[in-house]
């Protein structure tokens, strides 16, 4: 049985020493390459989420200017029509104050019915 004690011993000693000398430096190490995978995963994540942001953002600028100019050209028209409204408002004003436009002003070169029987 001392034999067996001996190997005993020297299995002891050898898993202290793989235990003490081996495992956490390589613990360590299995650490780090799971941070660097981790790190990287979420850099290339995020490198992603930032690229689809430029790209977006890019686009969505597009899309504000288009929008912006759509509107811009709706303003106009509407304000072009309101000076139409207001010129034709104008114009039915002077009319009425004028006189002019009535049915007498419009056959200005034929008689009226009146003129006609003298």
């Amino acid at each position: 049985l001392p034999e067996q004690t001996n190997t005993i011993h020297t299995a002891g000693l050898t898993c202290l020493f793989f235990g003490i000398k081996i495992l956490p430096p390589l613990v360590k190490l299995l650490w780090v390459v799971f941070k660097a995978i981790a790190w990287l995963g979420f850099y290339v994540r995020f490198f992603l989420i930032g690229v689809e942001y430029l790209f977006g953002g890019y686009q969505g600028v597009l899309e504000w200017i288009t929008g912006f100019v759509h509107a811009m050209d709706e303003a106009d028209e509407r304000r072009k029509e309101e000076e139409r409204a207001e010129r034709a408002e104008k114009e039915r004003k002077e009319r009425r104050r004028t006189g002019s436009g009535t049915w007498e002003d419009k056959d200005q070169g034929k008689k009226s019915k009146k003129s006609r029987r003298r």
